[in-house]
């Protein structure tokens, strides 16, 4: 009988039992008739205690008590009968199928009188008996086994197979029942061996076996540079696919390296510590095809590592750009984006960037994003990796500048901006790209490439209402947007009707601001019953809320259009200075007037404003009016010029012969 496990748990209830020998071996305590305990096992043999020398240490006293029981054999019950099969019913022969006891214990003893000390040793005495020989069996052809010469207590059933798996492999029952074990054929595996360039294995990789396949060929060996690009299709693809995979590199040993997959095609890439990476191999596992071996071989070859510092929260959506370039005649910024982006992360990705697998040689290297490149360096790339920094903050190249946009207690806000440039007496608005960076509040700015413009102006646009700032010589400089008071600003109309109907045209400008005729600013109200064709008649009122406005000196201006084909014309202008309350605008609108215009033909002709800004205007067939309000203008069409003076003259003759 098997012992020594029986040992080592009886050790922690020697305390326990430390009375009782103590008064076994006292030589001053008269010996007294010892009571027979009551035990969970029947016809249970009385346990005699022989006097321990003095020299014996407690666990040896211990072992010596329980040398002396000897439990009896359990009570016969019936056999478990079951089979072994595959999920179509088909039997499996050779499966092997072991049954373990399970007694049921009186529990863990807490105690420590004599009485329950005993019946626990019993039940570990009788537990290590029905054990030290386990039942073990074997299905036939049939599938099915047998356990027989089982004591009446609970099993548990476990199969095994050397090709198959089963649901349920372990079972707890007890004697008399039937168990059914369904197989599962066994997953194949793979043993991923990787090897460095000198054909050493490392001690510790990542690799990566991904179900599906991430490129329709295996990336080749081929550094040729090829027009516009700066590695060659295979290193490209190499790159793409190790971002693509970034998430699911697990690490690797030569004692790890077998693991069980599902069958299919599988990818499999390998990365060492120093970010060198493997070719990809793309391999087809077949159901039950045993152990398959990959091997991932890792070559001596440069790598890249891409990060950045001074950076914002916004800075995962920069992508990195390669070019292999001549260093003595390097090309300009602008072709890094015909090289095109190594790396295209799906998601929201970190910092730094790892450029795998790239041939030695002068590369331009920038990071961007969109139609701007933030940062961009030349460097030398040999055998080993490069590591290479940009600082957004540091605008010393490129045509960039740096704001900052806070409200009046100094907390950054978010902020969208616009460049407004003038040239030649006209104007123009387009949004611009933008960088948050570490410093709270500062952004990089992009300017676009703007010939001959007289003037620039910086848009800072938020929730607080938008400033424009000029933009002069000096672009070192940190434009400050500091929005404090505002108010809301709501414009009362009177006059409206007739002529203004789908006309009228407003905008808000810094003070003095011109706005040309096909400035994007002018705002079109609409009419409160929405432009249909059968409407009530025009309000005495029409109101526009133009929302919460940044406190300072503004013109507000009000236009017409001519013709429903051509641009809008300044009629009004009212200086207006908005501080920190709610301000509402009461502006009568001056009268309109509709001008007859004889053709002989339906040709375009030009009319010159009161500002001397030439306008366009074609009729449609059937039209013969423009809307003007009150002025002195000059109408021409080829060589036929009429100036007419409004309200006093309406109507014009471009007919000639006059």
């Amino acid at each position: 009988m098997r012992r020594s496990p029986l040992f080592a748990c009886c050790a922690i209830f020697f305390m326990l039992s430390a009375a009782i020998t103590f008064k076994l071996a006292s030589d001053d305590v008269p010996t007294l008739p010892r009571t027979e305990s009551q035990s969970v096992i029947a016809d249970t043999p009385a346990i005699v205690v022989p006097p321990p020398p003095e020299t014996d240490s407690r666990r040896e006293q211990l072992e010596r008590i329980i040398s002396t029981i000897e439990a009896p054999d359990l009570q016969r019950a019936m056999p478990i009968v079951g089979f072994v099969r595959k999920e179509d019913g088909t039997p499996i022969s050779g499966a092997t199928i072991v049954a373990q006891a399970k007694l049921d214990r009186p529990g863990t003893f807490k105690g420590i009188a004599p009485d329950r000390l005993i019946p626990w040793i019993e039940g570990e005495v009788r537990e290590d008996l029905v054990n030290s020989a386990p039942k073990q069996v074997t299905s036939d052809e049939n599938g099915r086994f047998e356990l027989t010469q089982l004591s009446l207590t609970r099993y548990q059933i476990s199969a095994e197979h050397p090709r198959w798996n089963f649901n349920r492999a372990i079972r707890n029952t007890k004697p008399g029942s039937l168990i059914v074990f369904l197989a599962q054929e066994s997953k194949p595996q793979v043993d991923l061996q990787v090897r460095l360039a000198d054909g050493s294995i490392p001690a510790k990789a990542e690799v990566v076996f991904a179900p599906g396949r991430y490129t329709t060929q295996a990336v080749k060996r081929n550094f040729r540079t090829k027009k516009f690009g700066a590695y060659s299709r295979g290193i490209s693809q190499l790159n793409n696919i190790v971002a693509e995979l970034s998430s699911k590199f697990t690490s690797w040993t030569p004692e790890n390296s077998v693991k069980e997959v599902e069958p299919g095609f599988h990818t499999a890439i390998a990365r060492n510590s120093d970010g060198r990476v493997s070719d990809v191999v793309e391999v087809f596992i077949e159901k039950s095809a045993g152990k398959q071996r990959i091997l991932l071989e890792i070559p001596q070859i440069g790598a890249m590592s891409v990060d950045l510092v001074q950076t914002g929260r916004e800075t995962d959506v920069l992508m990195c750009f390669l070019l292999q370039i001549d260093k003595q005649r390097p090309p300009p910024v602008s072709a890094l984006f015909g090289a095109g982006a190594i790396e295209r992360r799906r998601g929201r990705s970190t910092w730094p960037r790892t450029v795998h697998r790239v041939p030695p040689g002068a590369y331009l290297v920038g990071v961007g994003a969109g139609s701007v490149i933030w940062g961009h360096r030349i460097v030398e790339v040999s055998d080993q990796p490069v590591e290479v920094i940009f600082d957004l903050f540091d605008a010393t190249e490129g045509n960039f500048l740096h704001a900052r946009v806070v409200d009046h207690q100094g907390t950054p806000l978010e902020t969208e901006f616009k460049l407004r440039s003038i040239r030649s007496g006209s104007e123009s608005t387009r949004s611009v790209e933008s960088l948050p960076l570490e410093e709270e509040g500062t952004f990089r700015i992009a300017l676009p490439e703007l010939n001959s413009a007289n003037q620039l102006f910086l848009i800072a646009e938020t929730d607080e209402g938008s400033i424009e700032l000029p933009v002069g010589e000096d672009r070192g400089q940190i434009f400050e947007y500091r929005f404090g008071s505002n108010a809301n600003v709501k414009i009362e109309f009177s006059g409206f009707g007739g002529a203004w109907e789908k006309s009228l045209q407003i905008a808000l400008v810094p003070s003095g601001d011109k706005i040309g005729s096909y400035g994007d600013r002018w705002q079109r109200m609409v009419p409160p019953w929405g432009g249909l064709s059968e409407h009530p008649s025009a309000p005495a009122f029409l109101s526009k809320d133009l929302g919460n406005v940044q406190a300072g000196d503004y013109d507000l201006l009000v236009a017409t259009d001519i013709h429903r084909f051509s641009p809008p014309i300044e009629v009004l202008r009212l200086p207006v200075t908005i501080g920190g309350y709610d301000l509402e605008i009461p502006i009568d609108l001056p009268p309109l007037y509709q001008i007859e215009v004889l053709q002989s033909a339906q040709w375009p002709f030009t009319i010159a404003t009161p500002e001397g800004s030439p306008i366009d205007v074609f009729l449609a067939e059937g039209e013969t009016t423009v809307t003007l309000p009150t002025g002195s203008y000059h109408f021409s069409v080829g060589t036929i010029q009429q100036t007419i003076d409004v309200p006093h003259q309406r109507q014009v003759d471009l007919r000639g012969g006059n």
